[in-house]
């Protein structure tokens, strides 16, 4: 650098004109350094990316690229070269360096974020992140590292002693928390979800109070985001899984065994006793129905049918064997007699489950009038 401005001197003298060609000399001489370290970066990763094997590797360089690390770190290349060389742009110098070191600190804070975000990334493409996300954990490191970095530029800005600035953060904190009480409530539950593994990634919840039901797509700090089954994303505050109830269909979908439950009301006027006569024949016809039953007279109609649907139910390949199938009646007020019926499926996917669960009350429905029974006319359905 000497030998470059003695000879720029020689050429152009020591005024205004050489003072500024050894500035722009300086400033070609950083954009020519980071030009350089910028297209060799692009190139190692290009190549470490053609050339690996590993899965993990190529997905590493993935996404360098696709968070733009390269150009992130070759811009803090650049305020640094700034910083080192501010001596050269003369009564520029303390402006030059203040500007710069104010940026490394920022950019810093940005390509530290940005790292954890890579991380992040990678391990979003390992199964393990489903049951345990790191991206509550990993944000608790942001702010850990935007809080310090942040004190460090305000002490900067203000030529303090950061120690100082720590000293009254006391009882800025304490006004940060009545101000702020929302965010730290969903803090501490974004970190408990992931302790305690409430939910995973691809859950399927129903939230009863809210209205709410869909797939877990996103579980960070202090939301979580859901995407219902109308394709929309519902993004829920951390904290109100600590506070309301909700449905986790995590282990039915995974075993393949979600519950049918069914309601059916029948007029009352249409139960009655069946003769011998009429449970004879109707064995005979459903003899599958009521092999072992005993022909019986002073039973209803409602008895064979509830039987029925319980053998239809048996012989159905969805239905989970070693489960219990109930088919029950139960008084109602006002709703006729109410019958119930409870079965478990191995149909996991929802669209797939409504389906089937609607086959179920159609057909049962649709049963009633081969024993003679009667729908009540406000009849309700689950």
């Amino acid at each position: 650098m000497e030998a470059l401005d003695k000879l720029l001197f020689d050429i152009f003298g020591k005024g205004i004109l050489g003072k500024t060609m050894t500035v722009l000399s300086t400033l070609i001489l950083i954009i020519l350094l980071v030009a350089i370290f910028y297209v060799a970066v692009k190139v190692f990763i290009r190549l470490v990316s053609s050339r690996a094997k590993s899965s993990t590797i190529k997905a590493v360089t993935k996404y360098l690229k696709l968070r733009k690390l390269p150009e992130k770190a070759s811009a803090l290349i650049t305020f640094f070269l700034l910083n080192s060389l501010s001596d050269r742009f003369f009564s520029f110098d303390k402006f030059i360096s203040t500007v710069s070191t104010y940026s490394m600190v920022i950019l810093f804070m940005v390509i530290a974020s940005t790292i954890l975000d890579i991380v992040n990334d990678i391990y979003s493409l390992k199964e393990v992140s489903k049951r345990r996300p790191i991206k509550g954990p990993l944000q608790i490191v942001k702010i850990l590292i935007f809080t310090v970095m942040g004190i460090i530029l305000i002490a900067m800005v203000l030529n303090q002693n950061p120690i100082v600035l720590i000293s009254g953060i006391g009882t800025f904190t304490a006004i940060l928390s009545i101000v702020f009480k929302d965010a730290l409530l969903g803090l501490v539950a974004g970190v408990q979800i992931t302790s305690d593994n409430l939910i995973q990634i691809d859950d399927c919840l129903i939230i009863p109070s809210l209205g709410v039901e869909g797939a877990v797509k996103d579980i960070s700090l202090v939301t979580v985001k859901i995407k219902a089954f109308d394709n929309t994303i519902i993004s829920i505050p951390a904290y109100t899984f600590m506070s309301v109830p909700f449905h986790n269909m995590h282990y039915t979908i995974k075993d393949c065994e979600r519950q049918v439950k069914k309601i059916i009301s029948i007029d009352v006027n249409s139960v009655r006793a069946v003769d011998e006569f009429e449970a004879s024949e109707i064995i005979r016809k459903y003899n599958s129905a009521f092999e072992g039953h005993p022909i019986e007279s002073g039973l209803t109609n409602l008895y064979y049918y509830r039987t029925y649907l319980e053998a239809k139910l048996n012989s159905d390949p969805h239905i989970k064997e070693n489960f219990n199938i109930i088919c029950k009646s139960t008084e109602s007020k006002g709703s006729g007699l109410i019958v119930e019926i409870y079965a478990t499926t191995d149909i996991s996917n929802y669209e797939e489950y409504c389906n089937y669960g609607s086959q179920i009350l159609e057909s049962a429905i649709a049963s009633m009038k081969y024993f003679d029974l009667k729908p009540y006319q406000s009849m309700v359905s689950k």
